[in-house]
């Protein structure tokens, strides 16, 4: 593995969707949440990176002119990001990826691949009920005594093609950030020379209904071969906005 030059944290403030514009409100919210972040990284003189996620994944084949539109939001952010990263180019580090994953838990069917896990009843993938209250979503993130995962992660899904899931582009994405994967496909959009993109830690800023793809990632990390994997999960500081519930969470 090739060692890159890290900043003290790694911030992914926002995640676009290719064609879809962000609410006013999840605009508002980023911007605000980010601001105050940075002012406090700033205030204890820890250096860090910037960055925004673009899926172009769920729309493999979309038209060149939609993806300067998302270049173009991308151009308006505040605070501006040092980096941006385009979903579809993770899917390289997520194979190998998925190669890391203990063997005992992976279940391969016509259906796709599976991450089979800690049962507790649990179910964070492919819930169509709102059984779970928010109060009991936060009692998993934050863990217990007992290990809080899902039943089974979703790792690949097959109708016509096989695609990778959301939870497993996630972690992969998490890696990445940390500089646990080679990956080189990052734009520099930062002045003055490059920056360095790697963090030591991670802070990621989300509204809050990713909390259940990123505890499905953190799954995964929990499930590789590797203690540099599996303890991963204890860079990573995730901060969930738009909900009065919630304030900040590390999920450990």
């Amino acid at each position: 593995m090739i060692k890159m030059p890290s900043v003290d944290v790694n911030v992914e403030y926002m995640h676009l969707y290719i064609g879809r514009t962000p609410s006013d409100r999840e605009l508002l919210n980023a911007k605000k949440t980010a601001n105050q972040m940075l002012h406090q990284l700033k205030s204890h003189g820890r250096t860090f990176s910037l960055c925004v996620l673009i899926d172009d994944y769920t729309e493999p084949c979309c038209p060149r002119a939609l993806k300067e539109e998302a270049l173009d939001l991308v151009a308006t952010l505040q605070p501006e990001p040092t980096h941006i990263v385009w979903e579809s180019s993770l899917v390289s580090p997520a194979m190998r990826l998925m190669r890391n994953l203990r063997s005992d838990l992976v279940v391969e069917s016509p259906k796709g691949v599976t991450l089979q896990t800690f049962s507790n009843d649990l179910e964070l993938i492919h819930r169509e009920d709102e059984r779970d209250s928010l109060a009991t979503l936060l009692d998993s993130a934050v863990g217990s005594d007992r290990p809080d995962y899902s039943d089974q992660t979703s790792l690949v899904r097959r109708d016509e093609t096989a695609r990778l899931t959301c939870a497993l582009l996630s972690a992969t994405w998490l890696l990445v950030r940390l500089g646990l994967l080679p990956f080189d496909q990052v734009d520099d959009l930062s002045e003055g020379g490059p920056c360095s993109f790697v963090g030591s830690q991670l802070l990621t800023i989300l509204p809050t209904h990713y909390i259940h793809i990123e505890h499905s990632a953190l799954t995964i990390l929990q499930s590789m071969h590797g203690k540099q994997f599996s303890k991963a999960r204890r860079r990573i500081e995730y901060y969930f906005h738009q909900t009065r519930l919630l304030e900040s969470l590390t999920l450990q």
